[in-house]
């Protein structure tokens, strides 16, 4: 009979013993295996473990105005800023569709950042939860760089001093 030590992962077993070691592997790093729809603890009416959602629905309006403004956007350097001023000043509801853009940018970063910050100090990145630690670190990469590719894109001072900073 073999001992367990501290190093092996703990696993779930099934009678059946086929896949259920990988089944539980998976279910313990990353809690996916457990059913959507369970009652909703009381914990989760405090607006911090909200910050992942609000970070979610940003990037989601992001998405649309993002989609809206590049119907009318040339990604030139040229012809950058003539048409982010074309769309400012002559789209219908221009000015209010880049505001909400740029507004939710700053918001997605700020969430998200939050929320990272609020997983460091609660310990969700230590065991089992390492992996998706992981996928929400490379969230946080993705949403820095693409941050400052839209701040780069308008071809106005401040993406030349993004451009700068982001190079070094």
């Amino acid at each position: 009979m073999r001992t367990r030590t501290g190093s092996e992962p703990e696993v779930m077993r099934t009678k059946s013993g086929g896949d259920g070691a990988a089944r539980g592997l998976v279910s313990s790093r990353t809690g996916l295996t457990y059913p959507l729809l369970r009652p909703v603890p009381v914990y989760s009416l405090n607006p911090f473990y909200w910050l992942g959602a609000l970070s979610v629905i940003a990037f989601i309006i992001q998405g649309i105005t993002g989609v809206i403004m590049m119907l009318y956007y040339i990604p030139s350097p040229t012809s950058a800023y003539a048409t982010t001023k074309y769309i400012f000043q002559s789209v219908y509801f221009g000015q209010f569709l880049q505001t909400i853009h740029l507004y939710t940018a700053y918001a997605m970063i700020f969430l998200t950042f939050m929320h990272m910050m609020r997983g460091y100090f609660v310990s969700v990145h230590k065991r089992p939860r390492e992996v998706m630690w992981v996928v929400g670190c490379s969230w946080v990469s993705s949403r820095l760089a693409l941050g400052s590719r839209g701040t780069c894109s308008p071809g106005r001072l401040s993406p030349r001093r993004a451009r700068t900073w982001g190079s070094g």
